[in-house]
């Protein structure tokens, strides 16, 4: 594979991640302050701060909750559409396979097709936002993440930084595997939810969250020979599957997604109601034996 190209798409899902990662900084600085809880969340964790200020929320009166809602200022940070474009435009690139492209022009073309059509689901709704705002702010941030692609010369390409490797499946190998996983491991855990199971242990988040050192869960899986591993998830708006680096498994903000290797030996689970399933011998075995306990 021609490395200048992989490291053309590297940098692009790159801008898009960090991107993401500023407009939703912006949006939690802009609502502490809205909701006046700066200073007391200065010290809090990200997941903290989001509870002070849901609890700040229930606790305003209508008219000061109109006046946080229509202020410019304000609503110009916490805007959820240039997030959400962004996603889109993100998992629309990680579509793309760099290695069927022989130069940087080619994809760079082909990546700027494909941020131009990308589209926010319809069934997303924004509060206080016309469409037509809508499709600015969208048409806007398409412009800039093109504006930055074509910035970029080869030069700067022969030393990219590293990413980690994350891809969309299509919908037919997800349909395929949505279908083993069913009989391998699903269909056992949906048909005996509440009822101890040979082989899986259940969780609830919270538990799951405070006992489970994730870092351990995963060099374990890697250990294991899985160094790249799928995450399902198909019950969101917009939702994708990937193959991707072990590594970057995470359950955080996933309403329900299963994550398995190839072999499916093993599997996560986590589903809509706030559970957690460990399933496979590896894993049970792993938890019986503290290895994925926190210190």
């Amino acid at each position: 594979m021609n490395s200048i190209v992989l490291n053309f798409h590297t940098l692009i899902r790159k801008y898009c991640m960090e991107r993401i990662q500023k407009l939703k900084s912006d949006q939690l600085v802009a609502m502490r302050k809205a909701f006046e809880v700066y200073d007391d969340t200065k010290d809090m964790t990200e997941e903290e701060t989001i509870q002070c200020i849901h609890k700040k929320m229930c606790s305003v009166d209508r008219e000061k909750m109109k006046q946080i809602v229509n202020n410019e200022e304000l609503r110009k940070y916490w805007c959820a559409v240039n997030i959400d474009i962004l996603d889109v435009m993100l998992k629309n690139i990680e579509k793309v396979e760099p290695e069927e492209f022989s130069s940087v022009e080619e994809i760079r073309k082909k990546i700027i097709n494909i941020v131009k059509s990308s589209k926010i689901s319809g069934i997303k709704g924004y509060d206080n936002i016309s469409n037509d705002e809508k499709e600015n702010i969208c048409e806007k941030e398409k412009q800039i993440c093109i504006s930055y692609m074509n910035s970029i010369h080869e030069e700067k390409l022969r030393d990219a930084p590293q990413l980690f490797y994350r891809r969309v499946i299509s919908k037919e190998k997800e349909a395929e595997l949505i279908s083993d996983f069913e009989k391998q491991w699903l269909n056992k855990v949906m048909q005996h939810f509440d009822e101890p199971m040979d082989g899986v242990l259940r969780f609830h988040i919270g538990s799951f969250t405070e006992e489970i050192d994730l870092d351990r869960l995963t060099q374990l899986l890697i250990d294991h020979g899985d160094e790249r591993i799928y995450e399902i998830n198909s019950c969101e708006v917009d939702a994708v599957s990937y193959i991707m680096d072990t590594n970057v498994l995470c359950l955080k903000n996933k309403t329900q997604a299963y994550w398995f290797s190839e072999a499916m030996d093993w599997a996560i689970i986590k589903d809509h109601s706030s559970f957690v399933f460990l399933c496979g011998g590896l894993l049970i075995n792993a938890y019986n034996s503290d290895l994925l306990k926190k210190n």
